[in-house]
């Protein structure tokens, strides 16, 4: 600002024709003489010019260079994305989907094994199962050869099924890769005497394995009759397989409930028992004096049989991978088949009006234990005949026959390699002897022997050792003779039509002959 009195004097005002001279002088260079030297300087001062414009512009940054990341890192960036994105869409899919993320819903590549035959009369599945805790006394026993319990799996479900007691044919069927567990058959004072209750209880760890189980109502033979019931779960088709883990595998415990007699009565009959399940532990109960079967047929595979007492015609076990252990009366045959499993058993053979009861039991790697008791509830005992046969390998091979009819007929085969053979015969058998072994036989008599008919006879034993192509062969005759007159039962040659003969054979170990 300038300030401006009244001593100051004033300046004309620039006309237009003035204005550009003194435009022009202000660019003339000033000239002054030098004025004196600064104080303190060491040369004389240098007029400046005119001060210089200020230029405004704009300031060069420093050049910034992006380094992008290396492509490792970019590539497990990009992975550990996908990887957290991939697990949550299979758990937003496994919540839709009802199926085990182990089998996938694609049933061109598994399926459920129903055997034809078999008439399909309803199925239950997936929420249909009741949660009612009911479990009998003898189905709280634990089998510990079982590769995983009950207390393994957080979760369990309960069905039921009803079926007629006099129906053709009662049957039990289970398919597929997770198949396994328990059947137990016993008898109950509250079930009704017409029906047999099927209880199926099923041991799971999540959601998704249980809906996999179908548990259907069958028909055999009878189709519009339901006599069986059905346990599928899924199996790999085109020799596909399938690791299973942990949270998709389930366990059965099957309850077959029997109506059960009161004291006095005649035992409750069942025409006949089926049950082919494999990986699943079959447990009898005391059965002997309460139920009789027709027939009690049994398949199974990489799991045991046990038996407290069993009464029937015909008892048919075939098992692989499995003992089978127990009690067993029949009066026509009991057949006991498996591998790699024990057979330790209590047989009843009863003679009844023509027919010839058997017993055939076959093991592999595995020993054979039997007590065997030979019956007749025939008047004629001359008319009774039995066929014993045991067959194993690499072990053990143990016969003792607790009693025989006096003069029936005993027709026996015992076998085994790289084991010991010792069997025992009832002091009631007459017949033939023939001991073949590579290490040689040793017969043990029993001299002071009573006669088991009451009449004072007086045993013959007889017998000579051969050796036949390296092996030690010993034949010999066993007879009860009287005193006074001639013996009966003589044909031409003779020898009595119920003279037995016994043949027991077996390699690299001892064999012992009790008589």
């Amino acid at each position: 600002m300038i300030i401006q009195t009244e001593d100051t004097p004033k300046t004309p005002l620039l006309d237009a024709q003035q204005l550009p001279r003194y435009l022009a002088s202000l660019d003339t260079p000033l000239q002054t003489d030098s004025p004196p030297a600064y104080y303190g300087s060491h040369g004389p001062y240098v007029p400046q010019g005119p001060p210089q414009p200020y230029i405004v512009g704009e300031l060069p940054l420093p050049a910034y260079k992006h380094e992008r990341p290396p492509t490792s890192r970019r590539f497990l960036c990009a992975f550990f994305v996908t990887v957290f994105i991939w697990i949550l869409l299979g758990i937003f899919l496994r919540t839709l989907i009802p199926w085990s993320a182990g089998w996938g819903n694609d049933k061109t590549r598994w399926g459920y094994d129903i055997p034809s035959g078999i008439a399909i009369s309803g199925c239950m599945q997936g929420d249909n199962w009741n949660a009612h805790n009911l479990r009998t006394t003898e189905n709280d026993i634990r089998n510990s050869s079982l590769a995983r319990q009950p207390n393994d799996f957080p979760y369990n479900s309960l069905a039921s099924f009803s079926l007629p007691v006099d129906s053709d044919s009662l049957f039990l069927l289970g398919r597929g890769q997770l198949s396994s567990g328990t059947l137990d058959i016993i008898t109950s004072p509250e079930q009704p005497r017409d029906s047999v209750t099927i209880q199926i209880r099923v041991y799971y760890s999540q959601e998704s394995a249980r809906q996999l189980v179908k548990l259907c109502k069958l028909a055999y033979n009878v189709p519009d009759k339901p006599n069986g019931v059905g346990l599928f779960t899924p199996q790999w088709r085109n020799g596909e397989s399938y690791d299973d883990k942990k949270e998709d595998q389930v366990m059965f415990e099957t309850t077959v409930i029997l109506p059960e007699i009161c004291n006095g009565e005649p035992p409750l009959h069942i025409k006949e028992f089926r049950a082919d399940a494999p990986s699943t532990t079959h447990r009898f109960g005391d059965l002997d004096k309460k139920i009789h079967f027709d027939s009690v047929t049994l398949n199974g595979l990489n799991a045991s049989v046990e038996v407290t007492s069993l009464s029937a015609r015909v008892v048919h076990f075939e098992m692989k991978n499995g003992s089978i252990r127990g009690k067993f009366n029949a009066t026509d045959s009991v057949v006991l088949s498996t591998t790699n499993g024990e057979i330790d058993v209590d047989v009843g053979l009863e003679y009844r009006d023509g027919a010839k009861p058997a017993l055939i039991a076959r093991t592999s790697n595995s020993p054979i234990n039997a007590d065997i008791s030979l019956a007749s509830a025939s008047r004629h005992a001359s008319d009774a005949s039995y066929v014993v046969s045991a067959t194993t390998s690499n072990s053990d091979l143990h016969l003792r026959f607790a009693a025989q009819p006096v003069d029936s007929r005993l027709d026996l085969s015992a076998s085994t390699t790289n084991g010991p053979a010792d069997v025992s015969v009832h002091p009631a058998y007459e017949g033939h002897f023939v001991l073949q072994s590579s290490t040689g036989a040793l017969i043990h008599e029993e001299k002071d022997v009573r006669d088991p008919s009451g009449y004072r006879r007086e045993r013959h034993v007889h017998f000579r050792e051969l050796q036949s192509g390296g092996m030690s062969v010993v034949e010999g005759r066993v007879q009860w003779w009287r005193h006074k007159g001639p013996r009966r039962h003589h044909d031409a040659g003779g020898t009595r039509r119920t003279d037995g003969i016994v043949s027991v054979s077996n390699t690299n170990a001892p064999l012992t002959f009790a008589l």
